[in-house]
């Protein structure tokens, strides 16, 4: 049940709470290349990953990575958070699929919030340009950072965990 799209297309679905307003407003502001959370974002090193505490558990990581074949890819599914993955800056590519079409190889790790499992052929592809946002929801294994169509860069992204709690069915 991944959203796929622009931050500005979705912005109906964060007038649910007060919670999810807010992260509209975070999200925004790290796009608009005025902002100073935008410049954080784009001057995180490249390799290096920055946390911030948001507000009712929520919490942002800055990251800043080279774009990885797909022999590299990394499949993961969370449980208590919900990934919002905002690129800010860059293009990337995802592979999501299903959980239920994947054997896993990592069971759930309840300190990272992560399972892993094994690559498989059932995945679809979505590209995200600067500005797009993706959120994965508990059954949407996804792996990104991910090159395709030759295109090879760095990505400027924030991932925001959003505690499960926030994000009803509604959404």
């Amino acid at each position: 049940m991944a959203i796929i799209g622009k931050l500005h297309s979705l912005e109906s679905l964060f007038q649910k709470n007060n919670d999810l307003k807010y992260l509209y407003s975070y999200m925004s502001d790290a796009i608009n290349p005025n902002h100073p959370s935008h410049q954080h974002t784009i001057n995180t090193p490249l390799k290096t990953e920055n946390k911030s505490d948001l507000i009712n558990g929520m919490f942002a990581i800055a990251q800043s990575y080279p774009l990885k074949s797909i022999d590299e890819a990394f499949y993961e599914t969370h449980i208590k958070y919900i990934d919002f993955q905002l690129v800010v800056k860059g293009v990337e590519f995802f592979e999501i699929g299903d959980k239920n079409d994947f054997e896993i190889k990592t069971p759930y790790n309840e300190q990272k919030d992560l399972i892993i499992y094994n690559k498989n052929s059932k995945t679809s592809k979505i590209r995200l340009d600067e500005g797009m946002l993706a959120i994965f929801f508990d059954n949407d294994v996804h792996a990104g950072g991910l090159s395709f169509d030759n295109i090879e860069n760095n990505v400027s992204k924030i991932v925001i965990k959003v505690p499960r709690s926030i994000v009803k069915v509604s959404l």
